[in-house]
């Protein structure tokens, strides 16, 4: 979930290193709130005929609809208010640590 947080202008180095990865499984429901939408698997390929070869493309109509409420959620927020409600999430969850780091019957870590 902490790549999420690649949407924010700065990043720990540790992040920064899933931008040179070949693939990944992302969950933008999750980050963003959204129920309705899937997970999304990004790939880099050389060879278009590859990925087609793997069953990661397809032209089947229904296929692709899959992905209609993730676009249509992402056109509706836009980029700014993406960075918006992961900036929101990450202050929420700092918020709740502070909290719970005032409490002596709970342990961080």
């Amino acid at each position: 979930v902490n790549l999420a947080t690649l949407a924010l202008g700065q990043a720990s180095s540790a992040i920064m290193a899933a931008t040179r990865t070949d693939s990944m499984t992302l969950t933008p429901g999750q980050w963003l709130g959204l129920p309705a939408v899937t997970a999304v698997t990004l790939y880099r390929h050389e060879d278009p005929a590859m990925s087609l070869a793997a069953g990661m493309t397809s032209s089947q109509p229904v296929a692709r609809l899959r992905a209609l409420p993730l676009w249509l959620s992402l056109q509706h927020l836009g980029h700014d208010g993406i960075v918006h409600k992961i900036r929101h999430a990450t202050a929420l969850s700092q918020h709740l640590l502070q909290r719970l780091k005032a409490l002596t019957s709970i342990k961080t870590s």
